[in-house]
């Protein structure tokens, strides 16, 4: 019992009521002692470790923002535009950043909630083009804004993916759908911008005989 609690990192009380749970099972000796198969500690082992809490994975990815301002501070105080722009459209794009976050964490942890976290990404999308392109941002202007922002997303998704031994099948597969799902924001984007090029509809003059 003793080996076997050091090889699952708790102790032998958490070890027995796991026993006692059924979710190890034990072999009792003819002098009433326990022992415990090598392979099905490794098992146990394995199940306890993709039980992680889809919290875990929240605050990963929430420890992106402090690089999302590091972005603000680097890149967007070097452009034409940011500098001139007013405290209320920076809070915008930073509110528009943090909901962003928010529905990839909620495409990640929730999969009942992923066809809905997707339509909101888009409309994410654009609002970010109709606000970038009324501060007369060109369209290279506003995909390089938003790539750079969504950087540290992905990043963030990519660490957690090296450690697949930690998460559920079905996170990582998620996690691998995220920039799928920040290309749909892109996507979202760009149209806004399409939209806004497309000449209008020539409108026919009645003359009246």
């Amino acid at each position: 019992m003793r080996e076997a609690s050091r090889l699952l990192g708790v102790s032998e009380p958490t070890l027995r009521h796991w026993t006692d749970q059924g979710e190890l099972e034990a072999f009792i000796t003819p002098g009433g002692h326990r022992r415990y198969a090598e392979a099905d500690i490794v098992n146990l082992l394995k199940r306890k470790q993709e039980r992680q809490p889809p919290e875990h994975i929240a605050a990963a990815l929430k420890e992106v923002m402090p690089r999302e301002h590091q972005v603000a501070a680097d890149y967007l105080f070097s452009t034409r535009w940011y500098p001139r722009l007013e405290e209320a459209g920076r809070r915008q794009l930073r509110e528009r950043g943090g909901q962003l976050l928010e529905i990839v964490i909620r495409y990640v942890t929730e999969p009942a909630q992923r066809q809905q976290a997707a339509a909101e990404a888009s409309a994410i999308g654009r609002e970010y083009g109709l606000q970038l392109s009324s501060l007369g941002l060109s369209v290279s202007e506003a995909i390089e804004a938003f790539v750079l922002h969504r950087v540290p997303l992905l990043d963030a998704a990519s660490r957690l993916l090296r450690n697949r031994s930690t998460i559920s099948k079905g996170t990582q597969e998620a996690l691998l759908q995220v920039s799928n799902l920040t290309d749909q924001v892109l996507l979202a984007l760009l149209k806004v911008y399409q939209q806004s090029e497309q000449p209008a509809p020539r409108v026919r003059a009645r003359v009246r005989r």
